[in-house]
């Protein structure tokens, strides 16, 4: 989550002077309003209520955007590596057809000539 502390204010339904205090731990916070954060922060409202012992707000936004970025870049990687996988699997594909093309048009070659001499035969 990449939230300005104007956007997180925002979201919470609180002035950012207001924000500020409650991210830089000067202020009290009333339980709506940590409430309001926790939910805004997607963290349960006991990690909030943990104080000091996790760190402030931003920190703990910190961790979640971390954490978030972490998700993200293991995902991509994921995904190019089946991405990868799969563009294998539809070159040799591309090989087999080709191949199979080649039997074909032989084969036909093959069926002609038999007809000419069958006829021929005759």
């Amino acid at each position: 989550m990449n939230l300005t502390q104007e956007a997180m204010a925002d979201l919470c339904g609180i002035s950012i002077s207001n924000y500020v205090r409650i991210e830089s731990g000067p202020a009290r916070l009333i339980s709506k309003s940590l409430e309001q954060i926790a939910e805004a922060a997607h963290v349960p409202l006991e990690t909030l209520l943990a104080g000091d012992q996790r760190g402030s707000v931003g920190d703990l936004l910190s961790e979640e955007r971390a954490l978030y970025q972490h998700s993200c870049t293991q995902l991509t990687e994921q995904y190019e590596s089946r991405i990868h996988e799969l563009q294998e699997k539809v070159s040799l594909q591309e090989e087999l057809i080709a191949s199979f093309r080649t039997t074909i048009s032989t084969q036909s070659e093959m069926i002609e000539m038999l007809k000419k001499q069958n006829l021929e035969e005759k």
